[in-house]
């Protein structure tokens, strides 16, 4: 089974070599580097301008050429330069040996210098005499965690002491949205270092779902051990052997901590060992994906999709990627939004994702259409799996560090299979000129945002695909079917509400607890509209000259802790709006509840609710007003098809 890459698994052409001061009391001293050969030892006076790149000056018990270390692909190796003292690797001498490959977090002692070598990303922290070294994310969204991308997968536990540890408790966790995790570590041998498993945190999914925009949290490690007795090589028993301490030994409590970034529910990071989770955004039960999919095979002269695939014709693939790319250029207006790039290197380590539903029904529907080049790969992507095809998406750019660009791919018959990700530019050429891959440039679809580069013909956009495929510096392709299950482990994001919505809820139960309500009311739904709800909301109170600030306040309410927030359950009037909700999200062709879904829901509801009106009468807000003001900018089909704001067959008045 293919599962989701992890920061270990991924060639480092940049190290961090921790070194390891002698005394045991100064901090560790770190330095990157980026050859791919790095010469250990000291200066030699004779010739200053030599100097080796790890120097270990002033330790002279460290040759002149003691050491070199060597990348070889995604391997790092020592070898020992027949050096006076040798050189040990997690105790065991390595001289003579030639190169011998280094695990990241091993123990190398070269004379008397004690270092280790991980790569540039890993978290590196001492406490007392042991540094935990481990890979460890710096981004987490609802994506990374629904695609199973462990924040820490591994740690490896190093003792510096040249006597056996005390044993320890390691506590893990992210603060304010998981629940911690408890590591115990039975004592170490002198100068070893020991692979430990660390188990997957429980994160708190709805405030993960709720996330619009990066917020700044933080990873914890604490360390307790005891100050007692003091272990000895014979109370280590086995790994899983910890020594009884006396009840009243002094405990020794440290903690570290490392900056987390938590994106929003639709942000993709494009680092490496997340790249794959593209395969996520990619949604080929999508609603509009569906309308795209019969509308495009429902032209005159048109056979379905699937039909055509059945015959066997050999240009199968070909011709339901010409009309689906045909049907958006010709039946649907969008137009291509620069990711804003500066000098080739995107602003920030991730990209905001809009899936087919979010490119058509976005903030107006009459305006048309907005996507990037990744959101147009993910839609054709999503297109060609509803039909029963393998699509890849495909990343071009300078370097491996931030794609330019993104297009999409198909095989021609069935995926080959047992490589999610092909990093292989040569590769992709060859499948390509045999006609075993089309691509196609999919911003050839669009306009640009002023309304004037005309639309690209297929055989152009196909042309275009891949000249840019053989002329890229740096090629990548994800193969979203072969990280589907049962090979894979992603599957398609599902998201009942937009992180709009989500943040909404969340507030209105937080309302409702902090009032000592028995329940939940279409009250406490609304005055979470103003104090949570998003860009829409904003906007109508705006044009309604409208103080939402002050509104804020007198609705807010005191603070309260995240624990207590679920304490409290709906009305039948709020369930029936959430389910209202859901009736206009759907009507829509959207397969989450949207901003204004919700709005129109609780406008629906809102006669049947003698407290809403007397809270809207205290607020000084005109019902009638800001229903035409949502109906200017979103139209409802819903309504438009009954006629009516209220009924009262939706539920009776709270």
């Amino acid at each position: 089974m293919l599962h989701p890459a992890t920061p270990q698994d991924l060639p480092h052409e940049r190290v961090r070599i921790v070194i390891i001061p002698a005394d045991g009391i100064r901090a560790p001293i770190e330095r990157v580097f980026a050859q791919p050969v790095i010469r250990v030892g000291r200066p030699d006076p004779a010739n200053p301008g030599q100097a080796p790149e790890l120097n270990l000056h002033p330790d002279m018990t460290v040759s002149r050429e003691h050491a070199t270390i060597l990348r070889q692909g995604a391997r790092w190796l020592v070898e020992d330069q027949r050096s006076k003292h040798g050189t040990a690797l997690n105790g065991k001498q390595i001289q003579g040996a030639g190169a011998v490959e280094i695990p990241f977090g091993a123990l190398i002692r070269t004379g008397d210098s004690l270092w280790t070598l991980i790569p540039e990303d890993w978290w590196s922290v001492p406490f007392d005499s042991v540094l935990i070294v481990a890979p460890c994310a710096r981004v987490l969204n609802y994506a990374s965690y629904h695609c199973g991308m462990p924040i820490m997968p591994r740690l490896v536990a190093i003792n510096t002491a040249r006597s056996v540890s005390r044993p320890f408790m390691l506590r893990l966790q992210v603060s304010g949205l998981s629940t911690p995790v408890d590591i115990r570590v039975a004592p170490l041998e002198p100068e070893m270092s020991r692979e430990i498993a660390v188990p997957a945190l429980a994160f708190d999914t709805a405030s993960l779902r709720a996330q619009i925009e990066p917020i700044r949290a933080s990873i914890r490690l604490d360390y307790e051990a005891k100050l007692g007795v003091e272990p000895s090589v014979d109370t280590l028993g086995g790994r899983g052997a910890l020594p009884q301490y006396p009840p009243d030994a002094t405990p020794l409590r440290l903690r570290g901590e490392r900056e987390l970034t938590v994106l929003g529910f639709w942000d993709w990071p494009y680092d490496s060992a997340s790249r794959r989770t593209i395969a996520a955004f990619v949604t080929p039960r999508n609603p509009a994906v569906e309308r795209i999919i019969n509308e495009a095979q429902a032209k005159p002269g048109a056979r379905a999709f699937r039909e055509l695939l059945r015959t066997g014709a050999p240009d199968a693939e070909l011709e339901i990627l010409r009309s689906l790319y045909d049907f958006l250029a010709t039946q649907r207006c969008i137009h291509y939004e620069d990711p804003k790039l500066k000098s080739g290197v995107a602003l920030t380590p991730y990209q905001s994702i809009r899936s087919p539903h979010r490119i058509f029904h976005g903030d107006n529907p009459r305006d048309p259409g907005r996507a990037t080049c990744i959101d147009l790969a993910v839609l054709f992507a999503a297109c060609l799996e509803h039909v029963g095809l393998c699509p890849l998406i495909i990343f071009s750019g300078a370097a491996d560090i931030a794609p330019r660009h993104a297009l999409v791919g198909v095989w021609v018959g069935s995926t080959p299979g047992g490589q999610p990700v092909i990093d292989d530019q040569a590769m992709l050429i060859r499948e390509i000129r045999s006609g075993r891959m089309h691509t196609v440039e999919g911003t050839g679809v669009t306009l640009d945002v002023g309304g004037g580069k005309p639309r690209l013909a297929f055989a152009d956009a196909v042309a275009q695909a891949a000249a840019l495929i053989e002329r890229a510096a740096w090629v990548s392709a994800v193969d979203v079917l072969a990280l589907r299950p049962p090979h894979g482990t992603i599957t398609p994001l599902e998201n009942a509400y937009e992180p709009e919505v989500a943040r909404i809820y969340d507030e209105c139960r937080r309302l409702a607890t902090v009032q000592g309500a028995r329940h939940v009311e279409t009250g406490h739904l609304f005055c979470a509209i103003i104090t949570a709800g998003g860009e829409i909301t904003d906007r109508l109170f705006s044009r309604m000259n409208l103080n939402l600030a002050e509104m804020r306040a007198a609705v807010r309410g005191p603070e309260l802790a995240r624990e207590g927030i679920l304490r409290v359950v709906a009305t039948q009037n709020v369930l029936e709006t959430q389910q209202l909700a859901f009736n206009f999200a759907r009507d829509a062709g959207s397969p989450s509840v949207r901003e204004q879904d919700l709005l129109w829901a609780v406008m629906q509801k809102a006669p049947l609710s003698p407290k809403l009106q007397d809270l809207l009468r205290k607020l000084q807000i005109d019902l009638a007003r800001m229903r035409e003001l949502l109906a200017d900018e979103f139209p409802s089909p819903l309504l438009a098809a009954t006629g009516v704001f209220a009924n009262e067959r939706l539920g009776q008045a709270e």
